[in-house]
């Protein structure tokens, strides 16, 4: 089979849909179909583990969207050339999957959606006010041609726009690389640091990276020798240096950076737990979450869109409300001192992590794609190589 991903960001970039999408297709590769990734960054064309990965480069960006005014005419030219089976877009930002839809329905190719956001909406009245318009006119046109809207959190089912597409809808197992995150023979003790994982964009600040360094003032008055790394990179760095300088904070918080591949898994491996204090609409099921659960690693977030479908309070994860400074400050420190009910969480969070992995997510995906197959796209398989509706989906071309 032959397939088209499209999405705005691609591993190493966009944090969680960049390593999701580029995961999925390593893991589609992997099992013989022939992968096209199409994304933003340097203009490229080059092969990487058996996928072929395009970059155009954005003309610039609005919000966290990134930009391409001729994006259009670059599927249109790609989908006419490579004869693709069916074209994945993922979101979770506007506009590349909308030129994904446009140039597919134009085209009469079959189209998936990767669904991964549970709201547009950013408590920021004129930008709120704009995504209102692109959901009621544009995101609805893009969605209706679409033949499944995957998601993988059950949350979304109640999103802004999703329960007018339920019959669309269909669940997919999310996805972690257990034979690269998986936790080490040591347990955690006395020694190590929290850890914070994602990006520090202005467009991202729903984060909560904010009140994690307030809530870290209140910690330190009773715990000086608390610490905390924050693995990351992106156009705040300097804004959040600068706090944690101003709340005397230099020798408890210590940036790292943006880290990938050995050295994530090495961080992620020798805290002591997650701090993910994200608030508003926008989380679903944070990659890092997940990647720390697969290294026995537990976590403090907040009871925030779809994070209270992945993390269950007092089992595998704390949970607090969003935004409460106190509540994320008294869990954290809770973590930090007691040792037991922390490895208790680390046991569930370890059960927990073996129900994800990409190779069922690529499972979960195919099985939608065979079971969506129309007569006439069975009629052209059967024309081109005599192929059967049980093996579609498993040949690489027509």
């Amino acid at each position: 089979m032959h397939l088209l991903i499209v999405t705005p960001y691609l591993y190493p970039q966009g944090s969680g849909v960049g390593r999701i999408s580029y995961s999925l297709a390593r893991e589609l590769s992997k099992i013989g179909h022939q992968i096209t990734v199409f994304s933003t960054g340097k203009n490229s064309d080059v092969e990487e583990n058996g996928i072929r990965i395009i970059k155009k480069k954005p003309f610039f960006h609005f919000s966290n969207t990134p930009v391409r005014l001729r994006l259009f005419f670059d599927l249109v030219f790609l989908i006419k050339k490579g004869r693709y089976d069916f074209i994945l877009a993922f979101t979770p930002v506007p506009y590349y999957m909308d030129m994904a839809s446009l140039a597919a329905r134009i085209l009469s190719v079959p189209f998936y959606v990767s669904y991964n956001t549970y709201s547009f909406k950013r408590e920021r009245t004129l930008l709120d006010f704009i995504t209102w318009l692109y959901s009621a006119i544009v995101e609805r046109f893009s969605l209706g041609y679409a033949r499944k809207i995957f998601i993988n959190s059950k949350r979304l089912k109640q999103a802004d726009i999703l329960p007018q597409y339920k019959n669309k809808l269909a669940y997919i197992t999310p996805g972690v690389d257990r034979s690269q995150f998986q936790p080490t023979s040591s347990r955690s003790g006395s020694a190590g640091y929290m850890l914070y994982v994602g990006p520090l964009n202005k467009g991202q600040r729903w984060k909560g990276i904010d009140y994690l360094i307030s809530a870290m003032v209140k910690i330190k008055k009773e715990y000086p020798e608390i610490k905390l790394k924050i693995a990351g990179g992106g156009n705040l760095r300097a804004y959040y240096h600068k706090i944690v300088r101003a709340g005397k904070l230099d020798g408890n918080i210590e940036f790292v950076g943006f880290l990938q591949n050995e050295d994530l898994v090495k961080i992620y491996q020798n805290c002591r737990f997650l701090v993910l204090p994200s608030y508003g609409k926008a989380e679903l099921v944070p990659t890092a979450i997940i990647e720390a659960f697969a290294c026995g690693k537990t976590v403090v977030s907040t009871f925030s869109a779809g994070i209270p479908f992945l993390v269950t309070d007092g089992t595998d994860g704390k949970l607090i409300e969003p935004k409460n400074i106190d509540q994320l400050a008294k869990a954290m420190a809770e973590l930090w001192i007691n040792d037991n009910y922390r490895r208790k969480l680390e046991e569930g969070a370890i059960k927990k992590t073996k129900e994800f992995s990409w190779t069922k997510m690529a499972e979960d995906l195919l099985a939608q794609v065979k079971h969506n197959i129309t007569t006439a796209e069975l009629k052209q398989c059967q024309l081109k190589q005599n192929c059967k509706k049980s093996d579609f989906w498993q040949t690489q071309e027509f």
